[in-house]
């Protein structure tokens, strides 16, 4: 019977081993071998919900005064128009009367002075650019007024 230490292959990989019996190279790629076993832990944090960002009143839309057009930009993507206006916390744009939301592709009159103008558009002076823009459009008032003095 041949001892298993005299057989030539046995023999081949305890040279590659370098004498410590675990392969280091196989197919020319270091092996690493596990410490422990691998495994997930309850511990772990999930996911972490959205932040719920983004337009919350679209084109066409009835909102009534304090109810948010867009909510919590993150950069300031849209401006507020007519009948509304931005929040200094998050930039969230409100409305302030009742009405119909309509939306607009404008050039922004800016004042390059103010803190959020030089934090968000340095640089941009000279340069034509186009932004959008929330309005809320009033609703129309009755027309059932009369003059006291034709009564």
């Amino acid at each position: 019977m041949v001892s298993l230490w005299n057989s030539s292959a046995f023999r081949s990989l305890f040279n590659k081993t370098n004498g410590t019996g675990l392969p280091l190279v196989l197919n020319g790629n270091a092996v690493r071998l596990a410490s422990k076993k691998a495994s997930g832990s309850k511990r772990n944090p999930s996911q972490a919900p959205g932040n719920f960002r983004g337009i919350k009143a679209y084109e066409g839309t009835y909102v009534f005064p304090g109810e948010p057009l867009v909510y919590r930009q993150s950069k300031l993507w849209f401006h507020p128009g007519l009948n509304v206006t931005m929040t200094r916390r998050r930039m969230t744009l409100v409305a302030l009367k009742e009405g119909v939301v309509r939306t607009s592709c404008e050039r922004p009159d800016l004042n390059f002075n103010h803190s959020y103008i030089k934090l968000w558009y340095s640089g941009q002076e000279g340069i034509p650019f186009y932004k959008k823009y929330f309005h809320v459009i009033p609703k129309p008032q009755h027309k059932r007024f009369k003059c006291i003095d034709q009564i």
